[in-house]
């Protein structure tokens, strides 16, 4: 029985043997087609290189838009002042004076009027007007005749910077023949109408 098992065991061994070559040939066949998949990878065309990106294109630059001009500044406006037209440094009268020595002055220094003072105060106007109203009454005599009796007690008087507009409506208004200009209780001028006029000439338009 022993023999029987070993001779069966000698006769499987060459079984084993003979499989053995038949592996040993198939398998060089897996490794010769290796380097055939391996020679077939290069056989890829290599992808085409991209082209450069274009150089962006420079934005264009609206033009400018031209500047507007500068809008003219408007012309100061000048409003004159009284001081800008009156007669400076009027001479005066003293309230008892007589007439005569009015019109004495009023010829000299070629005005038509007189401020009336009284202590060195303004009491009164005295025009070239109320002496020839007084003297046309009858029985007068000019040499007799006191100042305050002949002349108005209603003064109007202005300020150096009074707008000369405001003095000469107020003139125009209540027809004053002049406003005596006043500076700290002390007249310094007279504006009379002539003044007001040749204002008017200054400042009117000329006629082309």
């Amino acid at each position: 029985m022993a023999s029987t098992k070993r001779s069966s065991k000698v006769s499987a061994q060459p079984t084993k043997s003979a499989a053995a070559p038949a592996a040993a040939k198939k398998a060089p066949a897996k490794k010769a087609a290796a380097p055939a998949a391996k020679a077939a990878a290069p056989a890829k065309a290599a992808a085409p290189a991209k082209a450069p990106a274009k150089a962006a294109a420079p934005a264009k630059k609206a033009p400018a838009a031209p500047a507007k001009p500068a809008a003219p500044k408007p012309a100061a406006v000048h409003h004159p002042l009284v001081r800008d037209f009156m007669s400076a440094s009027p001479h005066s009268i003293g309230v008892d004076q007589t007439l005569e020595l009015a019109h004495s002055m009023l010829r000299k220094y070629k005005i038509r009027h007189l401020p009336v003072l009284e202590a060195g105060k303004l009491v009164g106007v005295l025009s070239q007007r109320d002496l020839y109203l007084v003297e046309s009454l009858d029985g007068t005599a000019p040499a007799k005749i006191k100042v305050d009796e002949a002349m108005s007690p209603e003064v109007f008087s202005v300020t150096p910077t009074t707008h000369l507009v405001t003095a000469v409506r107020e003139m125009v208004k209540h027809r004053f023949g002049c406003a005596i200009v006043v500076e700290k209780d002390r007249a310094i001028g007279v504006l009379t109408t002539t003044d007001a006029l040749r204002a008017l000439l200054e400042y009117a338009p000329h006629p082309a």
